[in-house]
C-alpha cells in the first residue's frame, strides 16, 4: 500500500495497474482476478468493523444501531480507498449493499 492507502503505485494510473495486475495473474494461474479484489475488500472489512458484511451475511444498515452504521460507513470508505476508488458506493459491489432494499434512505434511531 502506497502512503495515500491506495493500492495502486504512485505514478501508474487505474488502468495501466488494473492491466499489470490481470497479467499478473494470469501468470500465477489464478483465474478471476476481480474475485480476489472482493475476497480482499470483504476481509478487510470484517477486520475493521468485526462483523462479516453483507454479502458474507452480516447485517445491512437496517439492522445496525447508530453506531454500527458509522463505522460500516468509515470501513467501506477505507476499503474503497484501499481499491484505489474515492466513492463509499463502489463498496457495495463486494461488500453488498448498505441497505437492504437497494437505496440509501435516513434511519432515525
Amino acid at each position: 500500500m502506497h502512503g495515500d492507502g491506495s493500492l495502486i503505485p504512485t505514478g501508474h494510473t487505474h488502468r495501466q495497474h488494473l492491466q499489470t495486475y490481470k497479467a499478473q495473474t494470469r501468470a500465477a494461474g489464478l483465474g478471476q482476478a476481480h474475485g480476489l479484489r472482493r475476497a480482499y475488500a470483504q476481509w478487510r472489512y470484517k477486520v475493521l468493523t468485526r462483523w462479516a458484511c453483507p454479502a458474507a451475511g452480516g447485517p445491512s444498515a437496517e439492522q445496525m444501531n447508530v453506531t454500527d452504521r458509522h463505522f460500516d460507513e468509515m470501513a467501506r470508505m477505507q476499503v474503497s480507498n484501499e481499491l484505489g476508488h474515492s466513492r463509499i458506493d463502489v463498496t457495495d459491489t463486494y461488500l453488498g449493499r448498505r441497505w437492504a432494499n437497494g437505496h440509501f434512505r435516513k434511519i432515525v434511531a
